[in-house]
């Protein structure tokens, strides 16, 4: 309110000049004009003055969670709303500003009338005038009983595609009461499906049986990437954390701004800064402006890549102060950039002796990462990128333009630039195939084709994360010798699903002289696709299911056939898998519409075994012998293809954390 006082006041010192203005015959317009520009500057001035540094209130009394405090020159990103109104605006639109939020009514999308059950641990969700709140019971011998009190949800992290809830962790077990430690409720609510899943099934895993609440786990690594200048402050069992704001707010990018934001307080500072060379001293960075290409990409990769902090001495460090690093820096002096090219380096090494899978699990065997949220890592294999100029920036943008090409919503989904939904994103560089006449005889598919898009070629879906298959950012072109070599899936196989490894081999080596391959006999006759789905590891079966529900796979494949062989996941061991398979058929007509349940899918496998009995029978693509999508040549359905398929399962324990 004191802005709007100010603001009449001054524009009530100013009357006189309406007044002088009238007796000297100035037109009544212009002097109105002039009256409300000057009012309008002294409301943004005094709105700076009021807004633009203010303490929170409240948070110094906050016991029960991880508090946000001004510290080292970073603040809350509302500091710079008074100023950048537009830019404010669009992040605090973006999934990036709500990556973690206090919990309270407006902010938790999860139903909370309901009670989740794994194994014999039963959560009572419930919430009230007061919050949201978690208890759990354990089964015994006469039902079930209460483990610990009600706890009160306190954080949420995520509101893209899951919600995860933090509850106070309860007083009556915590070693000396540390108030700030969180316990993590161990059911992920789905956004897209609207419905509880396990937690465990988020990642890439074996089934839990038993809820793990993850004690601490916010305050020791999540901390890091989801909120803005965080200290975990964690020493032993004392747990204090606290960051500077919650979620990846203004200064994750730009960096401290309480320099900046001193320097321009005077609005005549800032207009002359308006008006000066770019060559202005400013006490921020905007990344955009970094000349250093790989320096400009660092700053997403401080959270976006495979890394790890620098030795014991500088975790230490992290634990007290929080991280050193600051946008524009050198990244490579604060963390240490995981690279399986480079897996011999010490501290790689070290990484290893604790968990030896760790590379397994995180990259496939020739480097390229299989999980998704480290795509910086991925652009440093990328020659686009260390050979070119290539940055996060040339593809994505950290504010929406609002120049009509695309609406905030759409943006906010990927922060793409509005021109890089189509092949500018690789026109930028390689111009010639501007032309529809050489783009053609170079994909040699239709230019309106999906076989024509840069990214689909270049950028598979061979990561997985978020229930699914997304594009890697390591920058290659499609060889079947990969295939075999490494078991991922090339970008022909993944949009021809009803094609033989051979089929694509023949092809590329047509069009791009690849040469011959010696295609593995377990591929021989039978879709790539398919293989994996049935008798690949978890994570193949991962990135192939996906690849069934895609929308351009089944342009170029169909997808009647499919429910036929997508069927036998609902009863995969992972229940990932199970989701994903879900999430496929979703985007089949005719069993999009079974009323799937997410924490029990094989309960609809009866149910879907029947439609797609149907649906493959009404198919006229597999009326024809295809052995590839296991057809008999009387049109059939193989179910003995399909059982030696699944007694080649590749069992083996697969992990894919993101």
């Amino acid at each position: 309110m004191e802005w709007m006082i100010v603001t009449i006041l001054l524009g009530l010192a100013l009357f006189p000049v309406l007044v002088e203005s009238r007796r000297l015959s100035v037109i009544r317009s212009t002097a109105l004009s002039t009256i409300l520009f000057v009012s309008g500057i002294a409301g943004i001035v005094t709105i700076a003055i009021f807004n633009i540094d203010q303490p929170d209130s409240g948070e110094s009394t906050v016991v029960n969670r991880p508090t946000r405090v001004k510290k080292d020159g970073y603040g809350r990103s509302k500091r710079c709303q008074s100023c950048h109104q537009s830019q404010h605006h669009s992040w605090s639109h973006s999934y990036h500003s709500t990556m973690t939020q206090v919990a309270d009514e407006a902010e938790i999308l999860g139903n909370f009338d309901q009670t989740l059950q794994i194994g014999e641990q039963r959560f009572i969700l419930s919430h009230d005038d007061d919050g949201y709140w978690v208890e759990l019971k354990v089964q015994v011998a006469n039902g079930f009983s209460p483990l610990y009190d009600k706890c009160k949800v306190v954080m949420t992290t995520g509101s893209h595609h899951f919600q995860l809830y933090w509850y106070t962790y309860p007083a009556q077990i915590q070693p000396l009461g540390p108030k700030k430690m969180l316990g993590l409720l161990p059911f992920a609510y789905s956004i897209e499906e609207e419905k509880w899943i396990p937690r465990s099934a988020t990642f890439l895993g074996p089934r839990h049986h038993v809820g793990n609440q993850e004690i601490s786990r916010w305050n020791n690594t999540c901390i890091r990437c989801h909120t803005t200048h965080p200290r975990p402050h964690v020493d032993g069992i004392k747990v204090e954390s606290e960051a500077s704001d919650f979620g990846i707010s203004c200064e994750a990018c730009h960096g401290p701004g309480d320099a900046h934001i001193e320097r321009f307080k005077n609005p005549i500072t800032r207009y002359e800064a308006h008006l000066a060379s770019e060559n202005t001293v400013d006490d921020i960075v905007n990344p955009a402006k970094v000349e250093d290409h790989g320096r400009q990409s660092q700053i997403c990769g401080f959270c976006h890549s495979m890394a790890s902090l620098t030795g014991q001495e500088h975790h230490a460090r992290f634990q007290k102060h929080g991280t050193e690093y600051r946008p524009g820096d050198d990244l490579t002096k604060f963390l240490h950039l995981i690279r399986k090219t480079d897996e011999n380096h010490p501290i790689t090494q070290e990484i290893l002796k604790s968990d030896p899978t760790f590379l397994e699990q995180a990259f496939w065997p020739d480097g390229m990462v299989r999980v998704t949220g480290r795509e910086y890592t991925d652009l440093l294999e990328s020659a686009c990128h260390t050979r070119g100029k290539l940055t996060c920036l040339s593809c994505h943008s950290m504010h929406h333009t609002d120049d009509g090409a695309t609406s905030l919503e759409v943006w906010k989904n990927d922060q793409l630039r509005p021109e890089l939904k189509s092949d500018m994103a690789c026109l930028q560089c390689h111009e010639q195939f501007k032309e529809e006449s050489h783009l053609k005889s170079h994909t040699h598919h239709l230019a309106t084709s999906s076989g024509s898009r840069c990214y689909n070629c270049h950028m598979p879906h061979t990561t997985y994360g978020l229930l699914g298959a997304v594009r890697s950012h390591q920058i290659t072109s499609p060889a079947i010798q990969v295939t075999v070599e490494t078991g991922r899936l090339n970008a022909c196989n993944l949009c021809h699903l009803d094609k033989t490894l051979g089929w694509a081999a023949d092809y590329l080596t047509t069009w791009y002289d690849h040469g011959t391959v010696d295609i593995p006999e377990e591929y021989v006759g039978v879709s790539a696709v398919v293989k994996q789905v049935l008798s690949g590891d978890a994570a193949q079966r991962a990135i192939a299911a996906w690849a069934m529900g895609w929308s351009s796979a089944h342009e170029a494949s169909g997808s009647k056939w499919i429910p036929m062989i997508l069927k036998e996941l609902l009863n995969d061991p992972y229940e990932a898998l199970q989701i994903i398979a879900i999430k496929s058929f979703r985007n089949i007509p005719t069993i999009a519409s079974v009323p799937f349940d997410l924490l029990n899918a094989s309960a609809s496998f009866e149910e879907v075994t029947v439609i797609a009995r149907n649906m493959w029978n009404q198919s006229e693509k597999v009326q024809e012998s295809n052995n590839a999508i296991l057809t008999n040549p009387d049109g059939t359905f193989s179910t003995e293809g399909l059982r030696m398929l699944m007694e080649q399962r590749d069992e083996r324990r697969i992990i894919l954390a993101e």
